[in-house]
């Protein structure tokens, strides 16, 4: 409920103007308004005259402010556009010679070294679950329930999971000898990582963060799974045809 007898000490003295005369005295009064109302320099449309330059710099002043703003902008979305243009032509070099690897060792030195050149990363680490898949020589077998209960994690969404690097989950993936590791992306191979994972690590705690894309790193993770299942479909036909003869 308003109380009828508030007195509004806002309001200009003379309360029988209406209209112009009253915005006019409000305004009198009131010398800061548009300092209070930037946003309404900006809706303003007043002629450059004796008498009105201090508001009109104001206005220009705004506008100056606004274009700033936006050129801050434009200068953020071209640094990104150039970063992901970067990162898409590494993913390409990369894709290329996952593809040409003749063997599963090849495949995963090729992933090993490309991953530790272009896209900074200090540490590699490979594990695999899928018995039925070859074991290239680099990659450790781990059993599928250890390795969900060593991360801590069971990629429900099946894509990467970036993040600072816990010192019990970097003695798991890397070993003792690396405990300068602060941050890291597990890439997991098929739904819940069931036929393993890829580790990489930074020695910066900001390179590997939860709120950062993973679009390229979920690109990187189901080709090299592709690749791989190639590999252990062809073991097998090979050895099947060598059975037979």
């Amino acid at each position: 409920m308003t109380d009828s007898t508030h007195i509004d000490h806002n309001k200009p003295q003379d309360a029988g103007l209406t209209g112009a005369a009253y915005v006019a005295q409000y305004l009198g009064e009131h010398p800061d308004f548009f300092i209070q109302h930037r946003d309404l320099l900006m809706q303003l449309n007043i002629p450059h005259e004796a008498g009105t330059i201090s508001l009109v710099e104001r206005q220009v002043k705004a506008l100056r402010d606004r274009n700033r703003e936006l050129q801050s902008q434009m200068i953020d979305m071209l640094r990104n556009a150039r970063e992901n243009e970067r990162l898409l032509n590494q993913c390409l070099s990369l894709a290329l010679a996952l593809i040409n690897s003749e063997t599963p060792a090849q495949l995963l030195h090729t992933l090993r070294v490309q991953l530790l050149a272009d896209f900074q990363c200090d540490a590699f680490a490979a594990l695999l679950c899928d018995h039925q898949l070859p074991l290239p020589a680099g990659a450790r077998d781990v059993e599928h329930e250890i390795l969900l209960g060593s991360i801590g994690c069971e990629f429900p969404d099946g894509e990467p999971v970036c993040g600072l690097l816990e010192k019990p989950v970097r003695e798991f993936l890397f070993g003792e000898l690396k405990p300068d590791l602060q941050s890291v992306a597990l890439l997991p191979l098929g739904p819940h990582a069931e036929r393993g994972l890829i580790a990489i690590a930074s020695r910066s705690n900001d390179r590997f963060v939860p709120q950062m894309g993973t679009v390229f790193l979920q690109l990187i993770s189901n080709l090299f799974d592709a690749l791989l299942r190639r590999h252990g479909r062809e073991q097998e036909q090979h050895d099947s045809h060598n059975v037979i003869l």
